[in-house]
């Protein structure tokens, strides 16, 4: 409801997502915005990569996202990428239409010294904001890092999330519903021993599959 609400709003939305790894944040907003009239941006970090290895990742998005039929340059820094991303969407306009950009696992995008943060909220401040057609989604699994550098940031991104989404894992109830939507039948000791066990992470309870035993399930884990 909250990402339909941003996508539905007349304004720019500056939405956050933060929870545990494996709760589900990439997948939900890779579901909700699949099947949507947008223009889908989706840059995801990769771990342990430096500055140049994270261009080069944006450069392959922003080629797969506006420019299907080129391969781009590595943009040389964080502000000519998103000079560059900011350039794609100008060009882009046609029929009236938003743009969702989703970037993923932000505390590995932003390096040491590579100037990722500072870049994006000049982004955002200096041309999203002004805008009515964008959604940008950050996202990452380090609470710490999304709550000190973002959430509640100082400086120039202070205040300026117009939504943040903190994703839980499933309570007990929403794990029985989980496993009915399956069609896996499963007693009340055995859905408590799978509780205990993988808690309420949607990654881990998917690999429950019918007919095995709890014993079995958490053997083959």
């Amino acid at each position: 409801e909250a990402l339909q609400a941003a996508l539905t709003s007349d304004r720019a939305e500056f939405v956050a997502i933060y929870g545990r790894r494996r709760v589900g944040k990439t997948f939900l907003v890779r579901r909700h915005f699949q099947d949507q009239p947008v223009v889908y941006f989706e840059m995801v970090g990769r771990f342990d990569a430096n500055t140049e290895q994270q261009l080069v990742i944006f450069a392959e998005a922003l080629s797969a996202t506006f420019y299907p039929r080129a391969e781009l340059a590595t943009p040389p820094s964080w502000h000519d990428a998103f000079r560059a991303l900011a350039t794609a969407i100008e060009r882009a306009r046609g029929r009236k239409r938003k743009y969702v950009l989703f970037f993923d696992e932000v505390p590995w995008i932003d390096t040491h010294r590579s100037g990722f943060l500072r870049e994006l909220e000049h982004f955002w401040n200096s041309w999203c904001s002004r805008r009515d057609d964008v959604v940008m989604i950050v996202c990452g699994s380090a609470a710490s890092w999304m709550l000190s550098k973002l959430i509640n940031a100082r400086g120039g991104l202070h205040n300026r999330l117009t939504r943040t989404l903190r994703l839980l894992p499933f309570t007990l109830a929403e794990v029985s519903e989980f496993f009915e939507h399956k069609k896996i039948k499963l007693t009340q000791r055995e859905l408590c021993e799978l509780y205990m066990v993988f808690g309420g992470v949607p990654h881990y309870l998917e690999s429950v599959s019918r007919g095995r035993s709890v014993a079995q399930v958490v053997d083959d884990g």
